[in-house]
């Protein structure tokens, strides 16, 4: 009798949790008790109700894999046995009850069930139409048989290529790094890595044998993107071209052919070919609002190439594309490309005349961005600073100063100059993320840099380590330090130099992942090199080196290994 007391007890408490969290009428759950107060006291059973909480409990813990007996609205050990391993495995208080703790975590979990089950359902999807667009394709049916698969070769020693680096030993070793990566998907994200850096360096053969590794054809596909992006940096525009047309998934191959037109004005060719090719493929694509984007951005190419006619005619059929096929939140997606376009294009004016139709904040926040900078390029800072004014996220505003700030230093007003960096920092004060706000007051540092070579450097330069000193991130600091040391040093200040040198090798000591070590050293050597000194490029390409070989971590070595051969 004390037993079944206490069991009438624990059902009184399931009978008000059990209501209050499913919120249902106050006979079904007086029913659920009477029936399993009268299964403890030996009476006959009465068949349990269709909207049973404790039915609805068993058939969410089977939903989620833990239980597998009958879903009969009965609070059984079975079914107690299971609300235990979800509550373990949920962290929540292990009791066996159905509570408001429970009710909450399972209808959690099941909402999270189903997301991923979307997305498994879309990735998979994803995942067909990607393979039978490259086995429809003649040209990237081999891609798909997985013939460059293969295991890391154990007994290899890099030694002699560390010792004396080649473009194609490094890379060698970064895919055999790579190829000893365990998990899929961080080994797919070394090769595409690495068959950039083989694109870049002219090893086109060797680049797709990487993309014959990667076993996700959505990535393959992406990697092909990335080969004719990178062979159009390397300023191979033939081979870049025929890559991109080659794609066979139409977005993937309009954002290369845009890459390859775009590098081409760059460098001074014609991207009449590419641009036309570009053209062509738009009609595949179904999305008005990447339509209007890509049309916006050939503009800008055409106009890059001189060629202000046809820029003007893109431009125009890009608006009225916009405006006649897209509305709400897209025509604003849509009408942001065209007024970007048009502030790239160095028409700030008409690109904010076109922002006043576009309501949508996020879409707003780019085009001011582009037209504030625009605006600072033709020296017209006051206006460049009202219209950065309009831009309410701190983290952009503080950016946009800095380029306001650069160009009055440009203009040869040093001290409105220097006001506006001081604007500048005290926005970024306000920066609530810390990598965000580190990042803005990273790039009005490198302003501050700028402000001080256009003024003539020496002196000038320590207000820049000032602005640096307020990075909080070690691998932006330490960036922007070695930075200043080397114009310091390339300026004459050989004790200013010296001191900085001190300051940035503290904040690299600070910097906790060798990677992101070995990624600051090489973006030293690409900056030092681009301003023509090559002696101080090796010796930070020497110790990037040295960091990369020391990784035992394959997928931190390949990635390493693979940005020193960049």
């Amino acid at each position: 009798m004390r037993v079944r007391r206490r069991f009438s007890r624990r059902l009184g408490v399931l009978a008000f949790t059990v209501g209050a969290a499913f919120a249902v009428p106050g006979p079904a759950v007086a029913g659920v008790v009477e029936l399993a107060a009268r299964e403890a006291e030996g009476a006959p059973t009465i068949r349990p109700s269709t909207d049973s909480p404790v039915r609805r409990v068993q058939q969410s813990l089977r939903d989620l894999g833990f239980y597998r007996g009958p879903i009969d609205g009965r609070l059984t050990p079975a079914t107690e046995r299971a609300i235990r391993r979800f509550q373990q495995q949920s962290g929540l208080t292990e009791t066996g009850r159905i509570d408001d703790e429970l009710l909450a975590g399972l209808a959690h979990s099941l909402r999270v069930d189903a997301l991923l089950n979307r997305l498994r359902i879309t990735r998979d999807a994803d995942i067909a139409d990607a393979r039978q667009k490259l086995l429809d394709s003649e040209t990237t049916r081999h891609l798909m048989d997985g013939a460059g698969a293969r295991r890391a070769d154990p007994t290899r020693d890099p030694a002699q290529c560390l010792a004396a680096p080649t473009i194609r030993c490094l890379l060698s070793e970064a895919v055999e790094s790579a190829e000893a990566i365990p998990r899929d998907e961080l080994r797919n994200w070394a090769f595409g890595e690495i068959l950039v850096a083989q694109a870049r360096a002219g090893l086109s053969d060797d680049a797709i044998a990487t993309v014959r590794r990667i076993d996700d054809p959505r990535l393959i596909m992406v990697a092909l993107r990335d080969i004719a992006q990178a062979q159009a940096e390397a300023g191979r525009f033939d081979t870049a071209l025929e890559a991109a047309t080659n794609i066979p998934d139409p977005a993937l191959r309009l954002e290369a052919l845009s890459a390859v037109a775009e590098r081409q004005a760059a460098a001074g060719v014609d991207p009449a070919v590419a641009l036309d090719r570009l053209l062509a493929a738009l009609d595949s694509l179904d999305d008005t609002v990447k339509q209007v984007a890509f049309r916006a951005q050939a503009a800008v190419i055409a106009a890059t190439a001189g060629d202000r006619e046809t820029a003007g005619r893109l431009l125009d059929e890009a608006e009225r594309l916009a405006r006649a096929k897209v509305t709400g939140g897209d025509g604003g997606a849509s009408l942001r490309h065209v007024a970007s376009a048009l502030a790239e294009m160095e028409r700030p004016g008409r690109a904010l005349a076109v922002l006043q139709d576009v309501r949508d904040r996020s879409n707003r926040v780019p085009v001011l961005v582009s037209a504030a900078t625009a605006q600072a390029r033709a020296g017209r800072a006051r206006e460049a600073k009202a219209t950065a004014a309009g831009i309410d996220e701190e983290r952009y505003r503080a950016v946009v100063l800095g380029h306001i700030a650069v160009a009055q230093a440009v203009a040869g007003d040093g001290a409105a100059a220097r006001g506006t960096v001081a604007e500048a920092l005290d926005v970024s004060r306000a920066i609530r993320f810390p990598y965000a706000r580190a990042y803005a007051i990273s790039r009005v540092a490198y302003a501050a840099i700028e402000i001080a070579k256009a003024s003539g450097g020496g002196h000038a330069l320590g207000e820049s380590v000032d602005v640096a000193n307020r990075i909080e991130d070690d691998r932006l600091r330490a960036e922007v330090l070695w930075s200043i040391a080397a114009e310091r040093r390339r300026s004459g200040d050989l004790r200013g130099a010296t001191d900085t040198e001190v300051l940035a090798e503290s904040a690299t000591d600070a910097i906790k992942s060798a990677l992101s070590r070995v990624w600051l050293f090489g973006d030293l050597a690409d900056r030092y090199l681009a301003a023509g000194d090559r002696k101080a490029a090796r010796v930070v390409f020497e110790r990037g080196l040295a960091i990369a070989g020391d990784i035992k971590n394959a997928w931190g070595r390949a990635r390493a290994v693979s940005r020193m051969a960049v």
